[in-house]
């Protein structure tokens, strides 16, 4: 063989050498990094502490700095991903793990916190119960006593009001730390979420507030005055309710998955797949309860006011119907020229405005102009009627007066004597 064939064929053999040798080394330098990455993954995903996650920010520094001169080859190495997207990846992976862990530290402190706001709020819950019970009794004993219940019914009322603050305070305090990203320590925010649910029984606690409500109704002789804090109260409750109606059935809906996923799927109390959990809807039903049965009072009271009096109106049961009505009896009156003062002064003036004015002109009933309209309706025909009697008695009196004027003044004529003339020389009779 020829010295230029073995030089070509010693060339040819570097060269497949070379080339080998390149395809193993990139073959390995591709291996080491995905390993290292998948490492650095499994690391970030198992850390517990914040330590762990400072110690791995700086092994992802190395990493970086290690593989930087293969940057070019791992761009299509590791396709889709690039060598600065998965640097970038683990980075973000740190952070949000970082926040994660940071949290489960701190949350035992904050559930400690919460554990005693909670006790508190409960025991000054139970509390007013008690009270309020003591109340309800107090008011079986005085139905008769008109004087004294109403100075109860002012004490029930703001055990009421308070008990509505408190219910309110003490869910609220359940949400707290539960309103930050559920994405992170999700699993230590629920365990505490149901914990806290369980022991506050936050839906009973609402339904039974409710339930009382109505309880109370029914026990109450109420006036006209009285309904304005009553209906306050339902509607403020009302309000706050709603705002927290679908907080709550999620909560419990994701108290719940989590207790699911702790039994293990199949056990007995797990929820099955797509049973929707709405502890929310009882409280909704008696809510409703309440509404009608305040109302019904309500309306059914003031209906009274007119029949008592003999003011035979339409019968009304909402705030259209009684506007209805009430238009309905003032045109029935004009249109009739009947005497309207006994409905005008004895019932509507004295009865209806000065003690239900006040809660007609709330906007959850009538309103205050739509009982403004009303009001100047009924005013403007006991204007009217008021005016015709005036006039008819001005003029009996006019008459009386001319008739009087013309008797005297002609008497005056008739009795009237003329002296004789004076003779004509100057000289008297002796």
């Amino acid at each position: 063989m020829s010295s230029r064939h073995s030089l070509f064929l010693l060339l040819c053999f570097v060269s497949f050498s070379v080339a080998a040798q390149t395809r193993q080394s990139d073959f390995e330098t591709k291996a080491a990094f995905e390993q290292t990455w998948r490492a650095l993954k499994s690391s970030i995903a198992s850390a517990s502490t914040t330590a762990e996650l400072d110690s791995l920010k700086g092994r992802i520094d190395i990493f970086e700095q290690d593989y930087q001169s293969h940057r070019a080859f791992l761009d299509k190495a590791v396709y889709p991903e690039t060598f600065r997207t998965v640097i970038a990846g683990l980075r973000e992976e740190v952070r949000q793990t970082y926040d994660r862990v940071f949290l489960i530290q701190t949350q035992g402190v904050r559930i400690d916190e919460l554990e005693i706001q909670l006790a508190s709020l409960i025991q000054n819950l139970d509390s007013l119960s008690v009270q309020r019970n003591s109340i309800l009794q107090e008011l079986q004993n005085l139905r008769r006593s008109n004087s004294r219940m109403q100075e109860t019914i002012k004490r029930l009322t703001a055990n009421l009001e308070a008990r509505d603050e408190l219910i309110f305070a003490l869910v609220d305090t359940v949400f707290k730390g539960y309103d930050m990203n559920v994405d992170k320590a999700r699993e230590v925010q629920l365990d505490a979420l149901s914990r806290r649910l369980d022991k506050v029984n936050a839906v009973d606690r609402i339904y039974d507030i409710a339930a009382n409500n109505i309880r109370i109704l029914e026990l109450l002789r109420l006036e006209g005055k009285d309904y304005s804090p009553l209906i306050n109260q339902y509607r403020r409750f009302r309000q706050r309710w709603d705002a927290l109606r679908d907080r709550l059935n999620a909560a419990y809906a994701d108290a719940a998955a989590a207790r699911t996923a702790k039994q293990g799927k199949g056990k007995k109390g797990a929820q099955a797949p797509g049973e929707e959990i709405q502890p929310g809807a009882q409280v909704d039903s008696i809510l409703a309860v309440w509404d009608t049965s305040l109302l019904g009072s309500f309306w059914g009271g003031l209906y009274n006011e007119f029949i008592s009096e003999e003011i035979l109106i339409r019968p009304f049961d909402d705030a259209t119907s009684f506007s209805t009505s009430i238009t309905a009896y003032v045109d029935s009156m004009k249109a009739n020229e009947s005497d309207a003062s006994h409905f005008v002064s004895d019932v509507w003036k004295e009865r209806i405005d000065k003690h239900w004015r006040e809660p007609l002109s709330l906007d959850a009933v009538l309103g205050r102009t739509e009982y403004a309209a009303l009001d100047k309706k009924v005013s403007e025909l006991g204007e009217k009627k008021v005016d015709s009697k005036f006039l008819g008695y001005l003029a009996i009196i006019v008459v009386v007066l001319g008739s009087a004027w013309l008797f005297f003044s002609r008497r005056s004529k008739s009795g009237r004597v003329t002296p004789p003339p004076a003779p004509a020389d100057g000289t008297g009779s002796n």
